[in-house]
């Protein structure tokens, strides 16, 4: 800090000095009563105000830092060091003006790296990347030897989506500091999101050098080595280490799904419903634990998760049914028009209407922990009769192959960046004349085949619910998509469909093969990962469904 305060005396000095050595050492317990007493003697000293604000800060003293602060910037309201810590102790209390006072410390020390960072910094956290990156460029031409000013420069591409920029400014970062375990972490996560799983794995395994015993490391690092029986011993390992740990516990899981290991894997996925996140139905009724129920005891369902999910789950409604004398399936608004095709006996509800009485309820994604695969049978769900008159009528001028694209999904999914795609890489199927190519795209990205209309034909507006959108696929002869509720649907209808998936799917789709035990008409292509490494590139995979695709327009349907 450069405003050493001017208490006057020589013994106001030298106390001055012990109290500056004191916090300098990390004794903030001898400096805080030093800081107090020379206060009584200036109390309006801005510098002195600032030791002790961010000394109260080191201290985990929030409103005392911000309280010593913004005394500070009242008496030094053009002190760019005074505004900057002022902004970091208000960012601590969540409070929305720190992002002001930030741009006003920077605006009045443009050369000073450390209120710049602060101010960047702060950006960075607040998902304001667009002002942060130019900033941090800024900055890592005029200080390139700064390591911090390198990692939030990767943290800000990150943030605008420029993943290969962010991941060479994070090995800068570390070629600077390779100390910096947090840095190495965040390297290791940028990398498995861009499937470069061998390098990811690398990243993590340095941090670990340097933080040996860190849970969210361990669990990643199992992440990125996927396939192996070391990944199950890391995320049991984060586990031991902090047992309330749930993405360790929802990783564990997951693991276990993808090896086939059913029965301890949706045991363990059970963990979900403790996620900040996860869907909360407290109802006074107990859980049903798979016993048979008479038709004065109604069973409720209640759709938890996702319509991939859900679509899913339907497979275990017939077992249900041979339990339970009375089930309520209760579905996600929108459905009910595909409830006309499952089984007869269900009584059919959307969220939000009213509950008629029962006495067990369950969710829908806990159904294979009570039922068990044995009593399954695909396809289990068919598009409702009146729809599928319309969509046959629709469709039935066409005499080449009809075939289905979807290229996108939720962009908030997590492991969107590697699951979804363009319509622009399903390109090259496009060129073949022996079949009539149709987009179930619907949402805004469902705009990109306005770049194909001649090759293509948008039926997105006519799929107003997924009565309609399962119709459509009943015509099809080929589904070809990422993984989407939509291809979850086709499996359920035993539609043929060619699933893309990423690198690290979900479990549905298994680690390796062309095929999964839950869609007997899927075929799955699947971005390779030579030798257990780096998944390649997004084009290969592409390649491979075009030869596939040519070689299935010269064979009988």
């Amino acid at each position: 800090m450069s405003h050493p305060p001017p208490p006057p005396g020589a013994e106001l000095d030298q106390a001055f000095q012990a109290a500056a050595a004191a916090h300098a050492a990390g004794d903030f317990a001898r400096a805080a009563p030093i800081y107090d007493m020379l206060l009584t003697h200036a109390p309006e000293h801005p510098a002195l105000l600032m030791r002790r604000g961010v000394l109260a800060r080191q201290m985990g003293d929030g409103p005392a830092a911000a309280r010593f602060l913004t005394q500070a910037a009242l008496r030094a309201p053009e002190d760019a060091e005074i505004l900057s810590n002022l902004g970091n102790a208000l960012a601590d209390l969540g409070d929305p003006a720190a992002r002001a006072i930030h741009l006003r410390a920077a605006g009045f020390a443009p050369d000073h790296i450390g209120v710049q960072l602060n101010c960047a910094g702060y950006l960075v956290a607040a998902g304001d990347a667009g002002d942060a990156a130019p900033m941090l460029e800024r900055l890592v031409r005029a200080a390139p030897g700064v390591a911090m000013a390198w990692g939030l420069l990767g943290d800000a591409r990150k943030g605008l989506c420029a993943p290969e920029a962010a991941i060479e400014a994070m090995r800068r970062a570390l070629e600077l500091d390779p100390r910096d375990a947090d840095r190495w972490h965040n390297l290791g996560n940028l990398l498995y999101q861009q499937g470069l799983f061998a390098q990811s794995a690398k990243a993590f395994r340095a941090a670990l050098e340097r933080r040996p015993n860190h849970p969210p490391t361990l669990t990643n690092l199992g992440l990125a080595l996927l396939w192996t029986p070391e990944a199950l011993a890391l995320h049991h390992r984060a586990l031991a280490l902090d047992p309330a740990f749930l993405t360790a516990e929802m990783n564990r899981a997951v693991h276990l799904l993808r090896a086939g290991d059913a029965a301890q894997g949706w045991r363990a996925y059970e963990a979900r419903h403790r996620l900040p996140d996860a869907l909360r139905r407290d109802f006074s009724q107990p859980r049903w634990e798979g016993e048979t129920l008479g038709a004065d005891r109604p069973l409720l369902l209640w759709a938890e998760q996702g319509n991939g999910d859900l679509f899913f789950m339907l497979r275990y409604l017939p077992a249900v049914l041979k339990r339970a004398g009375a089930v309520i399936l209760e579905l996600h608004p929108g459905l009910r028009p595909l409830a006309e095709a499952l089984p007869p006996g269900l009584q059919v509800i959307e969220r939000g209407d009213a509950l008629p009485d029962f006495a067990r309820h369950l969710p829908t994604s806990s159904l294979p922990t009570v039922i068990g695969d044995d009593e399954v049978s695909v396809p289990y769900l068919s598009p409702p009769p009146a729809a599928s008159a319309r969509w046959s009528t629709r469709l039935a001028a066409e005499s080449r192959r009809k075939v289905g694209l979807v290229w996108a999904g939720n962009p908030n999914q997590a492991n969107d960046g590697l699951r979804s795609r363009r319509l622009q890489d399903f390109a090259p199927l496009l060129r073949h004349e022996g079949a009539a190519f149709y987009s179930l795209q619907v949402g805004p990205l469902g705009a990109q085949s306005a770049d194909f209309a001649d090759r293509l034909t948008d039926l997105a507006p006519a799929l107003t619910d997924f009565g309609e959108t399962a119709a459509a696929l009943a015509q099809l002869d080929l589904l070809i998509s990422i993984d989407t509720a939509t291809l979850n649907l086709a499996g359920a209808l035993g539609v043929r469909s060619w699933a893309v998936v990423p690198p690290n799917p979900c479990w549905r789709w298994r680690l390796e093969g062309e095929s999964t035990p839950f869609y007997p008409s899927v075929r799955i292509f699947r971005r390779l990962t030579p030798e257990r490494g780096d998944a390649e590139p997004r084009e290969a995979v592409i390649d491979r469904l075009d030869a596939a695709f040519a070689q299935w327009l010269n064979e009988p349907l």
